[in-house]
């Protein structure tokens, strides 16, 4: 299966994103033409104190913009799928509608509540709001025989639906119990021939999931076909699923939906190490990483020397922010601006060697031929001496950093309705903003009227 037109053109922003070139998908064998593309991202350096003796270098990747999908939920909620239907709509609640909308995806969602009839028909759900509000307006779970026949009828008439509004690809999700309610097998597979003709080849999906020890035959024979990710591409199996347990059923369903609505890194190492010829940074004290969500799994090693970090992306969801965050102690008697961790890349090579993309339904196409390049890192301790004079004579204070609070004194000088201020020159005389001017300033001397007020009579009238 593929994501909407992303079959054949990757772009790619692995771990920290930071400008990414990427090229269009191709198998080990070569085949392909190249595409690149560029993403944007940033990297940040905090120093935690003044002195700038410690700080944080972090990378930061922005997801990408998740394919939209039209998703249809085809829902047992009668007797036969009372635990079934327990389970879907806690998924839904917990992840799974934060999987379909919150990714800055257009995708639409329709779902079908049935048991002897159909108790719920949403049609086309644009918005999470949207289909937030239709939960729990399907009849009482857990009441009466579901109509399989009628359902899927309906699941066929929502395809269409989908297929007129636009061109995403089109996943049927349904929902059921151990059994069926209807008693007519002959039916229900005649009208599953009918689904399987509406959904399209190569981009739509049945996926089933039932609350049962092992998936019904009939529906292992219809649902869709697929290889599984990192799995023989020649070997497939159907996307008809099961489990007995409620909670495990919940927990494996959402990984199946979020599954199908992103794409996933797989297997990406890269290292960070720093720059041969700096000095500003000892070395690396810690390494961690911050996703905006649970779908990243990444193994992150710091070397004993302090000098790198080893990284496995063992599984990552391309559609999440993630932050990579190095703690770093510097040599406090080195004043100098340096280049601390060089430029780089990152190679998912065309020989499959080092991981790659996972796209489709079943993140079942690997895209290979990636490349990332990552910026340098720029770190500044560099210091600067202030020279002032007052009655006194000249004075300097020396080896101040850039954010450190400097005192200059007042002298003893004192001009009667006025006070005493410090002006900074930077070719005009302004008050002290060292923010508006260059690095090498003069400060000034100088003396500004008190506020006063001022009282005026005109006419009898008076007025301040």
């Amino acid at each position: 299966m593929k994501k909407r037109l992303l079959a054949g053109l990757l772009s790619l922003c692995m771990i920290f994103g930071l400008l990414p070139v990427s090229a269009m998908a191709a198998d080990p064998s070569g085949d392909g033409d190249a595409t690149n593309s560029v993403e944007q991202t940033s990297v940040e350096v905090k120093y935690t104190d003044t002195q700038r003796s410690k700080a944080t270098i972090t990378y930061h990747k922005k997801g990408i913009a998740a394919n939209p999908f039209n998703v249809i939920f085809l829902v047992d909620t009668s007797r036969q799928g009372q635990n079934s239907h327990q389970a879907f709509e806690q998924m839904m609640r917990d992840s799974g509608m934060s999987y379909i909308y919150d990714y800055d995806a257009a995708s639409t969602v329709q779902l079908i509540g049935y048991q002897q009839s159909i108790m719920e028909n949403t049609g086309i759900l644009d918005t999470k709001a949207d289909l937030t509000g239709k939960f729990g307006q399907h009849g009482v779970s857990g009441e009466g025989t579901a109509n399989e026949p009628l359902a899927l009828q309906t699941a066929t008439q929502a395809v269409k639906a989908a297929h007129d509004a636009n061109d995403y690809p089109t996943v049927v999700f349904w929902v059921l119990g151990k059994e069926f309610g209807s008693t007519d097998t002959t039916a229900i597979e005649e009208n599953l021939k009918a689904l399987d003709n509406e959904l399209k080849d190569g981009t739509d999906a049945l996926v089933t999931w039932q609350y049962a020890d092992s998936p019904n035959e009939l529906l292992s024979q219809y649902a869709t076909q697929h290889a599984e990710a990192h799995g023989d591409p020649n070997q497939k199996a159907p996307a008809a699923h099961a489990a007995n347990d409620v909670i495990l059923m919940q927990e494996e369903m959402a990984a199946d939906l979020e599954e199908i609505v992103h794409d996933h890194y797989h297997n990406i190492h890269f290292s960070l190490e720093l720059d041969n010829n700096q000095t500003l940074v000892k070395k690396i004290t810690g390494v961690r990483y911050e996703a905006s969500s649970s779908m990243a799994s990444l193994t992150t090693t710091l070397r004993e020397d302090g000098k790198g970090v080893d990284v496995t992306i063992e599984r990552q969801c391309r559609q999440i922010d993630l932050d990579f965050i190095l703690d770093v102690e510097l040599d406090t008697s080195v004043y100098e601006e340096q280049t601390v961790i060089p430029t780089g890349k990152i190679i998912a090579d065309h020989d499959g060697n080092n991981g790659g993309l996972h796209t489709g339904l079943f993140d079942e196409q690997i895209e290979y031929g990636l490349e990332l390049d990552l910026p340098s890192v720029e770190m500044d301790r560099t210091a600067h001496d202030i020279a002032f004079q007052n009655a006194d004579g000249v004075s300097n204070i020396t080896n101040k950093l850039a954010g450190e609070s400097v005192t200059l004194p007042m002298g003893d000088d004192t001009r009667a309705g006025r006070f005493f201020l410090w002006r900074l020159d930077c070719g005009f005389r302004r008050q002290l903003r060292p923010s508006l001017c260059p690095r090498r300033n003069h400060l000034h001397a100088g003396w500004q009227h008190d506020a006063r007020t001022v009282v005026w009579s005109c006419g009898g009238q008076f007025g301040d």
